[in-house]
């Protein structure tokens, strides 16, 4: 199985993954727990925090030329008028494959949607997906200063689990999917582990969101 394969069986997974949510959402609005959904679910009542650590778990044909990645991610999210509102923004360091090829730092600026259904107690299923501008600033002195930096649009999908414990700390696992709208596009997966906070929204600021 080939490496565009195993991309494609993910975006089809996260895809099903996604969608399957949306019914589980809309029929848990029904009854008791329905009412205390969305009683909970104003808009901006709360935001969550997160850092997150990405390991590249993918390979194609953009690592023939640069080596998998490790980088961060910092996130922001709160409710929306329906489903969850995110914004982001990942950090990496690429380093080259040889000489040939200069290494570059990337920052993916993102804004993302998804929804969020709770499993059992304090563990919660999350899918969603992001839109973003991807940039890319290489270290190498002799290129041109006109290459010297690229930016371009990016499309992610993102699905995991997320558990509370504490004081409204969580911890987070996903899987990501990115396509970054380059001239030979660039395709990467990531798996993700996090570490974040949930906190009420300070009066002042979810009268301005609102």
């Amino acid at each position: 199985m080939t490496s565009k394969d195993k991309s494609n069986i993910m975006i089809l997974f996260l895809f099903i993954l996604f969608f399957l949510l949306i019914p589980s959402i809309l029929l848990g609005q029904g009854g008791q727990n329905g009412q205390n959904r969305q009683k909970n679910s104003k808009p901006f009542k709360t935001i969550s925090i997160s850092v997150n650590y990405l390991q590249n778990s993918n390979r194609n044909m953009f690592h023939r030329y640069w080596k998998p990645a490790n980088g961060f991610d910092l996130l922001a999210g709160s409710e929306f008028y329906f489903g969850q509102i995110e914004l982001g923004a990942q950090i990496s360091f690429i380093r080259a494959q040889n000489s040939q090829q200069p290494d570059y730092k990337s920052i993916y600026m993102y804004l993302g949607w998804g929804l969020e259904q709770k499993l059992i107690s304090k563990l919660f299923l999350y899918s969603g997906f992001q839109l973003g501008h991807y940039y890319m600033n290489f270290d190498e002195n002799n290129i041109n200063i006109n290459l010297k930096s690229e930016s371009e649009f990016g499309f992610g999908l993102k699905s995991g689990l997320k558990y509370f414990f504490g004081n409204n700390l969580f911890v987070t696992v996903s899987g990501r999917y990115q396509i970054i709208y380059t001239r030979h596009r660039i395709e990467l997966s990531f798996v993700s582990i996090g570490l974040g906070r949930s906190f009420d929204t300070p009066n002042w600021l979810e009268e301005f969101l609102n």
